[in-house]
């Protein structure tokens, strides 16, 4: 029994997806160059049922053959995020004067801002070093040319 036959058998099907439509890149460029869709996940009728709205993202590779998968469950996204402790943060000057300040400080929102104001707003920076990537790795897949390679890894 092959893979497809078992995945009929056993009722399963594959969660909706975005990203690159490939997850597995051979590394190789022109002629040699192979993009495949090896990764997936798959679910039976009552997962999807109970959970109809899960996802899943294809996040770029970032130097691997394979692009790890991000599994959502609940698209929906939460208003309040948990508080995240940055540990660049200990290397700023003034971080124990601020730390010490607001420690027992009670509005969430004024002690989370040092971080902002003080680093910008690294997860809005990430994102979009990410999307450019994201946008290497399919100028790649159209076009694996040496010089695509060169600008992915670059980037």
């Amino acid at each position: 029994m092959d893979f497809n036959q078992c995945i009929n058998k056993c009722a399963l099907s594959e969660v909706k997806s975005s990203g690159s439509k490939f997850t597995w890149w051979n590394g190789r460029i022109d002629g040699e160059c192979i993009f495949k869709k090896l990764d997936r996940v798959l679910c039976n009728q009552e997962f999807e049922q109970i959970l109809p709205t899960s996802k899943v993202h294809h996040l770029i590779r970032q130097g691997s053959d394979h692009a790890p998968l991000h599994f959502i469950c609940n698209s929906e996204e939460s208003i309040i995020r948990p508080f995240k402790f940055l540990n660049f943060w200990t290397k700023h000057p003034k971080f124990r004067k601020v730390a010490h300040r607001f420690w027992n400080f009670k509005q969430r929102s004024r002690r989370c801002s040092w971080s902002k104001e003080t680093f910008g707003n690294i997860f809005n920076e990430v994102q979009t070093l990410e999307e450019e990537i994201r946008i290497k790795e399919m100028q790649l897949e159209i076009n694996p040319s040496p010089g695509n390679r060169q600008e992915l890894s670059r980037t």
